[in-house]
């Protein structure tokens, strides 16, 4: 076979085609793993609400999400309503170890204390904690299907609905991925 330029120029031109082709490949390849991948991330969240309703028109709340020394702070008009009519934080993003701490400050809108409290919850991977703020006189935690704690903090007598209530704080989690459906 005769070696031409014109053949030397067809097979840097095949040659080419076929670089390009490769890389070309290579790109979607890695596309598509990245892809599967971060589907695949794991995640952990806190989330914070409370009941709703006429109570808590007569308060200031600030919520504040730590964990790692990252933080989310949020005030009452930072929340968003859910179709149960709780008002919440939405879901924060944290880190998938280590400790959540989620603090709340309630103040009656002519600025005297009404309660505060603290919640600590463990951090893991594909795990999302759900912490629910509301005056009541007994434990929510009883028939609370999902639940796994509570803690009663004191609350103003004068933001008493009934009276003797406490600020209750209870929570519960789920798995991410395969949440189990209560």
């Amino acid at each position: 076979m005769k070696t031409t330029v014109a053949n030397v120029l067809s097979l840097r031109r095949h040659r080419r085609g076929m670089a390009y082709a490769l890389v070309s490949l290579l790109l979607i390849l890695a596309l598509a793993a990245a892809t599967l991948y971060a589907g695949r991330r794991d995640h952990a969240l806190v989330s914070v609400s409370h009941t709703g309703g006429e109570y808590w028109n007569r308060i200031s709340l600030r919520i504040e999400i730590t964990a790692k020394g990252r933080a989310r702070e949020f005030k009452q008009s930072d929340l968003r309503r859910e179709s149960n009519g709780h008002m919440t934080t939405g879901e924060v993003e944290t880190p998938l170890t280590g400790t959540a701490f989620v603090r709340f400050w309630l103040q009656g809108t002519d600025g005297t204390p009404v309660s505060e409290g603290l919640v600590e919850l463990p951090l893991k991977p594909d795990w999302r904690w759900d912490v629910v703020l509301r005056p009541s006189i007994e434990d929510p935690l009883e028939g609370c299907f999902g639940c796994f704690g509570s803690k009663a903090f004191p609350l103003h007598a004068a933001y008493h609905l009934k009276g003797g209530e406490s600020l209750w704080a209870y929570w519960g989690g789920n798995s991410i991925k395969h949440p189990v459906v209560y």
